[in-house]
């Protein structure tokens, strides 16, 4: 199968309408080469990896649908996406510090919180180790997708944007595929926020 076959004719008619080219989406791997170089994706391997294209274009559907209803708090998003952030790269660089890891271990683990494509290509750029940083990516998604739901009414947090907000701050698209199950306008946040956060965690790598 291709990957244009992922999206039915209404599906594609839908996004187009709202601005989204379906076509360049389907036909960018930068992202795929990226993951697939970064952990020796191949063989049984291969099969999940080109699962990636499809979960990402579900993610867009959902933003592209509630995208006015997040114009209305975009400030507070961006906000709290910055805040959290930083809480993240400052909390990994601090037990880095503790626990008396060298420069290029904590390089390698500090982008923790974004996609693989970007955090791998960051931390590589940087003189980390692009394995040990899809690794750390890998299980702080995981992580997030598991404690996420408890945490959300630990801390009594109800609203869907501000749960969004969180899973794709902290846990990407792993994260964010909870906050879908939550409400699409949980994964639309979700989806905005690791964006944010991806493109703000690049920013600072780009300063070391």
């Amino acid at each position: 199968m291709s990957r244009g076959g992922y999206c039915d004719g209404d599906t594609k008619e839908r996004l187009t309408d709202k601005g989204i080219d379906i076509y360049q989406v389907l036909q960018d791997n930068n992202a795929y080469m990226a993951l697939e170089e970064a952990g020796g994706l191949s063989g049984g391997g291969r099969p999940l990896s080109y699962l990636m294209t499809p979960a990402t274009i579900c993610l867009g559907i959902s933003f592209a649908e509630q995208v006015e209803k997040l114009k209305k708090h975009m400030a507070a998003i961006i906000v709290g996406v910055a805040a959290g952030t930083v809480c993240s790269l400052s909390s990994v660089a601090g037990m880095a510090y503790l626990f008396g890891m060298d420069r290029v271990m904590t390089i390698s683990v500090l982008p923790k919180s974004v996609t693989t494509a970007i955090g791998v290509a960051i931390s590589e750029q940087a003189g980390g180790i692009g394995a040990v940083t899809a690794a750390a990516i890998i299980l702080t998604g995981i992580l997030g997708n598991m404690a996420g739901p408890v945490l959300t009414k630990v801390f009594h947090i109800e609203d869907e944007i501000a749960q969004g907000v969180a899973y794709g701050t902290a846990s990407h698209v792993i994260g964010t595929s909870r906050a879908m199950e939550r409400s699409p306008l949980a994964g639309a946040a979700g989806s905005l926020a690791l964006t944010v956060a991806g493109l703000l965690t690049s920013l600072f790598f780009s300063v070391l």
